[in-house]
């Protein structure tokens, strides 16, 4: 890094003690001048700026993850990369995770989700990727039709970003919550953009319940174009949750 100065000096390198090269400029009108310091390139000085370089990624890393919406609980987790690159994400290949409570599949979902944020945010720390939570989300779109405004914008979040994981797929379901995941499931579907999707149904169960809310063929469409796009995951085991309150 240079730094302009009005007169002409001499500074040292902290790490080896050599003269930074120094650069003289003409400044206003050339009545003035303006010596430029440039950086030292000895072991010390490049180890320095190396280092500079890797907190200046990791926090643009760590700002683009929280920036996903990721949950307290979940931001601490380890990247998944290998389930990852499994994925044929020009395809829109995603993933379907269902289990019982406490297995894991919120955890598996957000690890895959951290590393879709470490491999795609872009020099300027910005990367397209969401967790939402599907009861909520239905909630907020409830909202929004109250106050007559702001459906649209709730729905462009998930349906607009590159990588989404739509967490509790099945729960909270309405008629009108049915209709608008079969918006939902279907523009990403035809947009081939990548969805983590999490359940406790599988996707027979997915289906049962959806009908139970809305006309079948809509639920049949949401189930068919999930499976179109997603690899399915059973998540079994006992309650994590259960186990973690009884250590406490």
């Amino acid at each position: 890094m240079t730094t302009p100065t009005s007169e002409p000096t001499t500074r040292t390198c902290p790490h080896c003690g050599r003269p930074l090269p120094t650069f003289t400029i003409p400044a206003l009108h050339g009545k003035r001048t303006i010596t430029l310091h440039g950086d030292c390139d000895c072991d010390g000085a490049v180890a320095e700026e190396r280092e500079a370089k890797r907190a200046e990624r990791a926090s643009q890393l760590d700002g683009a993850w929280r920036a996903t919406g990721v949950p307290k609980e979940f931001r601490g987790v380890d990247p998944d990369r290998d389930t990852l690159s499994s994925l044929d994400l020009s395809k829109g290949r995603g993933l379907y995770l269902h289990g019982n409570r406490g297995t894991g599949k919120t955890t598996m979902a957000c690890r895959v989700l951290k590393a879709y944020v470490a491999t795609h945010t872009s020099g300027q720390g910005w990367c397209s990727a969401r967790f939402v939570s599907a009861p909520a989300w239905i909630e907020r779109m409830r909202d929004a039709d109250r106050r007559w405004s702001g459906a649209e914008d709730e729905y462009g979040k998930a349906a607009g970003t590159d990588f989404l994981v739509f967490d509790e797929i099945g729960k909270a379901a309405s008629r009108t919550g049915v209709t608008r995941l079969f918006r939902l499931v279907d523009e990403r579907c035809s947009e081939m953009r990548p969805t983590v999707y999490t359940s406790k149904y599988s996707l027979s169960e997915l289906y049962t319940k959806l009908s139970e809310y809305g006309d079948p063929d809509t639920a049949g469409d949401i189930v068919s174009r999930i499976r179109l796009r997603c690899r399915r995951i059973a998540c079994s085991g006992d309650d994590m949750r259960l186990r973690v309150s009884e250590e406490v």
